[in-house]
């Protein structure tokens, strides 16, 4: 161990399966910034509902059509039950007219994360798992949602504050974009907050 790393890969053994390690890496001078609330909120949730999504909307003053959105980060912990596990992921959501009718659709999706019951709270980072391509006409509106699946009542979420919660119904599975029909909103903002780099001007 204290060698370091090896110069060289010898000989060694093979197996089966493909390690849970990966790399991130930004190209060229840019600068990082967020969006959201990167204050922790006082409020805790309850669990958190299964197959339901929920978060908050915030502004960029100044959007601009080079932004590149690396890293979604929620405050939570695993106190909303006294055993088990539950799914999560986070969202983040763009708010484009279609048909008339302002629509939120997805531009980047985070990995699942498992969080066990009884964690402590703390800032949770969810890595970009997939990414879509800003439409030319980039908005300044955009939704950061936690989405919880599978059984319900583990994790929970932070908050308090201006009423800006936002949430309804949605099968974990489904990741799609939504209308604004069936929303429920709250009086409070969740602390979320996404990573985003522009290029270094």
């Amino acid at each position: 161990f204290s060698d370091g790393t090896s110069p060289t890969f010898g000989a060694g053994s093979v197996g089966n399966g493909t390690l849970s390690a990966f790399i991130s890496y930004e190209r060229g001078s840019f600068a990082t910034r967020t969006l959201g609330r990167t204050s922790i909120g006082t409020r805790p949730s309850s669990g958190l509902t299964a197959n339901y999504i929920r978060g908050s909307r915030f502004k960029v003053q100044a959007p601009r059509p080079d932004m590149v959105f690396t890293r979604l980060s929620a405050y939570l912990d695993g106190n909303g039950g006294a055993t088990g596990s539950q799914w999560v992921r986070m969202a983040l959501y763009q708010v484009f007219q279609h048909d008339g009718q302002p629509t939120a659709v997805p531009i980047a999706m985070s990995s699942d994360v498992p969080t066990a019951s009884g964690a402590a709270p703390g800032w949770v980072h969810f890595p970009i798992a997939r990414r879509e391509e800003h439409a030319p006409d980039i908005t300044a509106d955009f939704y950061i949602m936690i989405h919880s699946g599978d059984a319900g009542g583990v994790v929970r979420f932070y908050g308090d504050g201006a009423a800006n919660w936002f949430g309804r119904a949605q099968p974990f599975p489904d990741s799609g974009e939504f209308a604004f029909t069936g929303i429920v909103s709250g009086d409070s903002t969740l602390s979320v907050y996404a990573t985003y780099t522009t290029k270094d001007d």
